[in-house]
């Protein structure tokens, strides 16, 4: 697994963007979206990655996909680990996205096809 981070407040969108892009994902409508400043963390492997953001909430992240790539297609309600979940499906992104509330900010894992 390989760890990489943002130590410092920067958008988030356009390293999503950037990081959906290069596991083979849709991005072209994500342009021009607002700007969501927060720091995060991320774990890649051979399946995809797993970023941790602190500061960047759920729900404007979630607004920011759902205009992008349209409602999410599953939601789970919170549980203790986490709160609400979504996923934004393979045959709207090209990977799969699910979203999940955190205390710090939101839990982002991208997974690229099989």
């Amino acid at each position: 697994m390989f760890l990489t981070g943002c130590e410092r407040n920067r958008d988030f969108v356009p390293f999503l963007r950037r990081e959906i892009f290069s596991l083979g994902g849709k991005t072209n409508s994500m342009v021009g979206t607002i700007e969501l400043q927060g720091k995060w963390s991320i774990k890649r492997d051979q399946f995809g990655e797993l970023i941790n953001t602190e500061g960047i909430q759920f729900d404007a992240l979630t607004n920011v996909l759902t205009a992008t790539y349209g409602e999410p297609k599953f939601y789970t309600g919170a549980y203790v680990g986490h709160g609400p979940v979504y996923l934004f499906p393979l045959t709207n992104v090209g990977i799969s996205i699910l979203v999940s509330a955190t205390k710090s900010g939101a839990e982002v894992t991208l997974l690229k096809p099989m």
